[in-house]
């Protein structure tokens, strides 16, 4: 197949050329005068099972013949034509497992390094550090060589560490994947020099970037029928150039450093490497142009003394070259949907190329809306997928009490009992969603579900919801008890409880959570789990979340549904695979592509170089290297974003290096630059006008609904006054609408959690003292505050921080105290009543604090507040609760029984005092503060009175419900301010009035 040579037979492929059809045309070049069976013993390995499918189909396109053997690269250890007898490779979770061990026992005896929960996530990092040491030759014993006198204690204790750790690494050599390739490579490189092999063996698509394939490839070289071929070669860079590269030290960052280094090895010089096809090869404009560039900054100086060179073909170089500067990620999504749909109707292929999972996701998205579904390489990532979530959120009840949250969320989960969403499973569960979960306790106990299931026998599907109770209850059977064990006893666990959950109820349907090519994979995890459980030895429920999650992050999964032929989304590695009619290489931004660098948490910048591994410049050389070859095809456009959420973005280094360059070559350059961008900001005006309405859409109105006086309230509660007040609107949506806010699904200790345990507190206390105030009020307060804030409070380290704020307080609220118990004596708590207005007939209802009995007989009423009392103005005009509750008071609206049937002692009587006792204050501290006013004699009828003139005149049929007129301040919001449109209009608009009749 080849001539002879003294030298290494390295070929290559010059960029701007379809890498796998080039090397199919010199493949069959080289055989066509040969028998078939030349070919069929050829062997052929490749960089990536992509490479080797693209180099194949490109074999098969004219016509049947034997084709050649194609494998990749890290398949070599275990190829039968090499016959290398090598231990089997360790399973890279089973690494991962036993390095965790010995990294929780570091994190254990160094707690200050990182948490016991980043010791999978270090576990996996150090796994890659064995690799890449491995892949490069680099023994464990020269760790022991690495100074670090001039660090920090940290880098010295992870010296210290990964020493440990290299004793058991030498005792084991071997068993590692790549350390298996660089044996291999190793070995082979030694049989071949004594005993070539007789069959060809070419390397393609590979830049020699890790070690052990470096040494592969040398050896393959060297061979008699051996040949290496490399992609993405630079003809357009002149001898001089890559001479000035070499002296000054291969700069790493450079698209071509991987080839200048591999060219070294060989000891050749990259501006005379044959081409693979034979002959002399143009080099294109367009490589022209981005090969200067791209020159290494040292010899930016090159651009002044070339650059004049590529102005006649620079309008060719740019004409079907497109530039999108994007003012979000959405429009640079929608842009490359826009042109990928283009393609589509002209019958072009089309790839986009990007190392940006996020924006190809959106761009996925966005295809689907024309019913376009992408190629993609990657897969998407198997955490994102429908079973691996539904497994994550099991996760969460092992081991620890069940949340409401978690619970609602399986309980929507598509995959729960049926996909069927109005089977009767999914119906009871929204509804115990809303009746129960909602606004409940923050921890779902079974016994008190039961419990309130027994008072629910009068609902019509109540047998429906034993049953439905029954499921649920043996489906988490166990769980929360499951704190520690091992791998395979969580595994099991896990399985068992994700089957129950899924298990539809009609026998005749199928359990979905395993089916398709998602729950296939969710499958293998929950396998390499269970065989690998020994590894990992005993964990707690929190190690084994963090351990699925670490796991499932790092799968992807390949969907089995039938993709657009011509439409493919890529990797960067995958550039040089193969060509197509138009490449799209998007998300161009700094630390994006080029992506930022992640620090080494084991070893810093310095203690890499003394062990000569690489630095990061690396893989920011191979990103360039693969950014070069997308660029230079024929039709091009190049996308970024301006913005990433609220923070502004920098555009790739290569594009600004290329907009430099241009803009440095007077107006033809320029012009060139505004054409690119003329390119793209058309693609952009087509994004921007995709979501774009058909016609103007004018802003909603400020509402002032008007409804009939028959639709209107018929009752009110003390504390809705002020919203009748200040927002009329909100009282028409609660009780026109009948609509309400719904409860949250986890308790938060905001400043109602607050208010009701400072409640709950006071009226302890009271009840525990009625009379008399004991010797020392202040401890006795603190013992009632701490029994009730246990009992009530379940967060632990908020009930000593509302602890400990009380404690601050304590004194004043007692001297409170001991006044209010000199004027008089605690009547009641926490009691309901109510006053009617005759009309319109509406009811006014509330519930009060406190009411004491004056010695004179009189009543005074408290309020507690758990944050500031309002100011005297706000109560005069707005915030009536206390001046409603004297009214209904004065008149015994507290005399008759609670809601709950409890007696009620109030009587009737004038009502002499009002006070808001409040207690504010940012974390620890606190600060007590009463405001009180005395009522003068018929003070509570006027109050009554001004009330009924206000429900009077929503009797008037042309009254208004206006939204927002008196809000304390504009960022105030009600619960109803998204029904009113808020945002589309000012408070300073007129309000229009909306008929409801």
């Amino acid at each position: 197949m080849f001539d002879p040579t003294d030298s290494a037979r390295v070929f290559a492929i010059p960029l701007g050329q379809d890498f796998s059809a080039s090397f199919a045309d010199g493949l069959m070049s080289r055989v066509q005068h040969q028998p078939p069976e030349v070919l069929a013993r050829t062997l052929i390995l490749t960089n990536s099972a992509r490479t080797g499918a693209a180099i194949k189909s490109a074999l098969s396109v004219s016509g049947a013949r034997l084709l050649p053997q194609i494998q990749t690269l890290d398949r070599v250890p275990d190829l039968p034509e090499f016959g290398l007898d090598l231990p089997p490779a360790v399973p890279s979770l089973r690494r991962r497992l036993t390095l965790s061990q010995a990294v929780g026992a570091f994190l254990t005896a160094e707690p200050d390094v990182a948490p016991q929960s980043a010791r999978f996530s270090l576990a996996g990092l150090l796994a890659e550090l064995m690799d890449e040491m491995q892949s490069e030759g680099v023994s464990p014993s020269q760790l022991a060589n690495v100074d670090v006198a001039q660090h920090s204690e940290h880098w010295a204790r992870n010296l210290k560490f990964l020493n440990i750790i290299a004793q058991h690494w030498d005792a084991r050599r071997g068993v590692d994947p790549l350390d298996r390739l660089r044996l291999a490579a190793g070995m082979l490189a030694d049989r071949w020099a004594q005993h070539p092999p007789e069959f060809p063996i070419i390397i393609a698509g590979s830049t020699g970037s890790r070690g052990a394939t470096a040494i592969l490839m040398a050896a393959v070289a060297a061979l008699p029928n051996g040949a290496v071929v490399l992609p993405g070669w630079d003809n357009a860079q002149p001898a001089d150039a890559w001479d000035k590269m070499a002296q000054k030290g291969v700069l790493q960052d450079h698209p071509q450093s991987m080839l200048l280094q591999r060219c070294q090895q060989l000891s050749m010089h990259p501006a005379q490497l044959p081409t693979w096809g034979g002959g002399e090869t143009k080099t294109s404009p367009r490589n022209a142009l981005i090969s200067l560039a791209l020159r290494p900054a040292p010899f930016t100086d090159d651009w002044l003394l070339e650059g004049p060179n590529i102005l006649p073909s620079l309008a060719e170089a740019t004409n079907d070259l497109a530039l999108v500067t994007a003012p979000s990620p959405k429009l640079e999504a929608d842009a490359i949907a826009l042109r990928l749909r283009k393609a589509v109707q002209e019958r072009q292929s089309a790839v986009l190329i990007s190392p940006d999972r996020t924006l190809t996701r959106r761009v996925s998205t966005a295809l689907r809306r024309w019913g376009i579904e992408p190629d993609d390489s990657a897969g998407r990532p198997l955490h994102q997928t429908p079973p691996a979530i539904f497994a994550r959120l099991v996760t969460s009840a092992i081991g620890a009490p069940l949340r409401p949250d978690v619970l609602a969320a399986i309980l929507k989960h598509p995959m729960t009992g049926s996909s069927d969403r109005h089977s009767p499973r999914k119906l009871i569960s929204r509804r115990f969603e809303v009746d129960y979960l909602r606004g409940g306790p923050p921890e779902v106990s079974f016994a008190a579900v039961e419990d309130w299931l027994a008072d629910q026998d009068q609902r019509r599907d109540y047998a429906d919801l034993q049953l439905w109770f029954e499921w649920i209850k043996d489906c988490f059977a166990g769980l929360a008890a499951l704190t520690e064990g091992t791998v395979a006893e969580f595994v099991n666990a896990h399985i068992n409880a994700a089957n129950a959950l899924a298990n539809p109820a009609q026998p005749d349907a199928d359990n979905q959570l395993w089916s398709g090519s998602d729950g296939v994979d969710l499958a293998l995890v929950f396998r390499d789990l269970e065989q690998e459980s020994d590894a990992a030895g005993v964990l707690s429920a929190t190690d084994y979340r963090n351990l699925f999650h670490t796991v499932l992050s790092g799968r992807q999964s390949r969907t089995t549904q039938v993709s657009h032929p011509s439409i493919a989304i890529w990797g960067t590695l995958e550039a040089r695979v193969a060509q197509r009619d138009l490449v799209i290489l998007g998300g161009l931004n700094d630390d994006v592509w080029p992506g930022a660098q992640a620090p080494d948490p084991w070893l810093n910048r310095s203690m890499r170089n003394q062990l000569g591994l690489t630095c990061a410049d690396r893989q920011t050389g191979l990103s360039a290297h693969d950014f070069q070859q997308g660029f230079c095809a024929p039709n091009v456009m190049i996308t970024r974003a301006e913005r990433d959420g609220d923070a502004p973005t920098v555009a790739s280094r290569w594009i600004v290096r290329l907009i430099n360059l241009l803009e440095g070559l007077g107006d033809t350059g320029q012009a060139a630059v505004n054409g690119m961008k003329e390119r793209g900001e058309e693609w952009l005006s087509y994004a921007k006008a995709l979501d774009r309405p058909a016609s103007s859409v004018a802003p909603a109105p400020r509402p002032a609904p008007c409804p009939p006086v028959e639709a209107r309230f018929k009752e009110l509660s003390v504390t809705a006054v002020e919203k009748l007040i200040r927002d009329p609107y909100s009282i028409y949506a609660s009780h026109t609408l009948g609509l309400r806010k719904l409860d949250p699904l986890q308790s938060d200790p905001d400043a109602r959690a607050r208010g009701i345990a400072l409640h709950e507190v006071v009226e302890r206390f009271n009840e525990a003292y009625p009379d008399d105030l004991p010797a020392d009020p202040e401890a006795a307060f603190l013992r009632v505050a701490s029994e009730a804030l246990d009992e009530n409070v379940p967060w632990p380290g908020l009930r000593q921080v509302w602890l400990t704020r009380l404690g601050r307080v304590a004194g004043y609220l007692m001297e409170d105290e001991a006044r209010r118990r000199a004027a008089g004596r605690v009547t009641a708590q926490e009691v309901w009543g109510e006053r009617r207005v005759e009309l319109p007939p509406v009811r006014l209802f509330g519930k009060a604090d406190r009411i004491d009995r004056l010695h004179d007989g009189r009543l005074a009423i408290f309020d507690y507040k758990a944050g500031t009392p309002p100011k005297k103005e706000v109560v005069k005009y707005f915030q009536k609760q206390l001046d409603l509750e004297a009214a209904i008071a004065s008149v015994g609206g507290f005399a008759k029984k609670n809601p709950d049937g409890t007696p009620n002692v109030v009587t009737g009587a004038p009502v002499a005092r009002l006070e808001y006792v409040g207690l504010s204050g940012d974390g620890l501290q606190a600060v007590a503060k009463t405001e009180g006013r005395d009522l003068e004699p018929g003070e509570t009828e006027t109050i009554w009175q001004e009330f009924s003139a206000l429900v009077h005149s929503y009797s008037d049929p042309d009254q208004t419900f206006p939204a927002r007129p008196r809000m304390q301040k504009m960022q105030y919001a009600y619960d109803f301010d998204h029904l009113a449109r808020k945002g589309e209009w000012w408070e300073s608009d007129t309000p229009v009035r909306i008929d409801l009749t």
